[in-house]
């Protein structure tokens, strides 16, 4: 079917699809760390409590419109909400791009697909960036949707057996959790205290489930390299990293003074990993190929 249609229409129809769940992906970041629920009440504005009409509630216009204040108070609205928003645009219409140069899936479902498996991506890089808490209500329901949608992919788009089809993404969600949590574990215990939490382990699960196991390799090398870049950056030009805030249920401002607080260095502030395995994992998925061809045509016969 997506070869009867023009291939504007699927990227118009992704952009409004990544505009409504970036309104969506903001909800998540803002409310799960304060432990509200995210049906209700509905959107408003967390310093006057008044509630958001659905004109004020575009995604990204209704920021322009408003030049960033809330329309009844007049508080300063965070730029995150229309970044968040324009991100989830922006990988919805790279989602599609991709799933249109593949021949052997259905683009649409495959864009869908790859869609949700970015869009959860950036939800857990941002809540972790504000937080450091990759939270399991949101990781470990997307390794098991991504177990599942990966093995009807294999099945439908590469006429796989059941048991070959979900072979991969069980693989890579094993070698992905094992890999982190056995340095986790091993820092822990030569180190004696905690250096890289078990959520980045399960994350790196959920990215092996939907990638498979092989391109988790590149995943770790540009998620280290990248981490590494940017925090001798911070270092070199004296930038701390935003307090974190508290995640309801799971820390407390007391548990993240004594931890935060107790060497002002920048040298030894904890940088979270999560973000850039996320980064990681949208840069593989989307042009990983290209990477390694780069890597291989330039590094090895260059």
């Amino acid at each position: 079917m997506s070869a009867m249609l023009p291939p504007w229409y699927w990227y118009l129809l992704s952009a409004v699809w990544g505009a409504a769940w970036g309104s969506f992906a903001n909800v998540l970041i803002h409310r799960l760390p304060e432990g509200m629920n995210i049906a209700s009440p509905p959107s408003h504005c967390p310093v006057c409590g008044e509630r958001i009409r659905w004109w004020q509630n575009i995604p990204i216009l209704s920021y322009v419109f408003l030049r960033g204040h809330c329309g009844a108070c007049g508080a300063r609205i965070s730029p995150r909400y229309p970044a968040v928003e324009a991100l989830s645009v922006v990988l919805a219409l790279l989602a599609m791009h991709h799933a249109l140069a593949i021949r052997e899936c259905p683009a649409p479902l495959l864009a869908m697909a790859d869609f949700h498996f970015l869009h959860l991506l950036m939800v857990l890089a941002f809540i972790d960036f504000e937080t450091f808490i990759l939270p399991d209500v949101l990781v470990l329901p997307g390794v098991v949707a991504a177990l599942a949608a990966r093995t009807v992919f294999n099945m439908v788009c590469y006429d796989a057996s059941v048991g070959s089809a979900a072979a991969e993404p069980l693989s890579g969600a094993a070698a992905g959790f094992g890999v982190l949590a056995s340095i986790a574990l091993l820092y822990r215990a030569l180190r004696g205290r905690e250096g890289m939490g078990l959520g980045d382990a399960k994350l790196l699960g959920l990215i092996g489930a939907w990638l498979g196991p092989l391109p988790l390799i590149l995943v770790i090398l540009l998620a280290s390299l990248q981490g590494i870049v940017f925090t001798l950056l911070l270092h070199a030009l004296r930038i701390p990293l935003p307090y974190p805030r508290p995640y309801s249920g799971l820390t407390t401002q007391e548990e993240l003074d004594e931890f935060f607080g107790s060497e002002d260095s920048l040298r030894f502030r904890p940088v979270p990993f999560g973000p850039f395995l996320a980064l990681a994992a949208a840069e593989t998925l989307l042009w990983g190929e290209w990477i390694m061809h780069q890597v291989v045509h330039n590094g090895l016969y260059g």
